[in-house]
């Protein structure tokens, strides 16, 4: 969670550590960088996704991911989002490699 709130998409420290009073299912709804984490298939500006982090969600079996939209869903996310049979399952995660140079 502090790498997408914090590090990697826009400083949004505050509200991690702060968290409002109805902040049970989502970070924060109108978090200024909520833009900055949209997920577009190459660059497609009309289809964004969602994509799941590593941090799990407030139930054990789900992880923390960020909608569409950008905002993170705290609660997380079910393995299967959307309907696959008719191809509307438009997520998935969003790889990230550390190399030492």
């Amino acid at each position: 969670m502090e790498e997408i709130v914090c590090k990697y998409f826009g400083d949004s420290s505050e509200k991690l550590y702060k968290p409002g009073k109805n902040q049970r299912y989502w970070f924060e709804r109108k978090d200024i960088n909520n833009s900055n984490r949209i997920a577009r298939l190459q660059n497609n500006k009309e289809q964004v996704w969602w994509w799941w982090t590593r941090s799990p969600g407030r139930v054990g079996i789900k992880a923390v991911y960020v909608h569409g939209d950008g905002n993170i869903g705290i609660q997380g996310n079910n393995i299967l989002k959307g309907n696959i049979a008719d191809g509307c399952c438009t997520g998935g995660i969003r790889p990230a490699l550390w190399i030492k140079i």
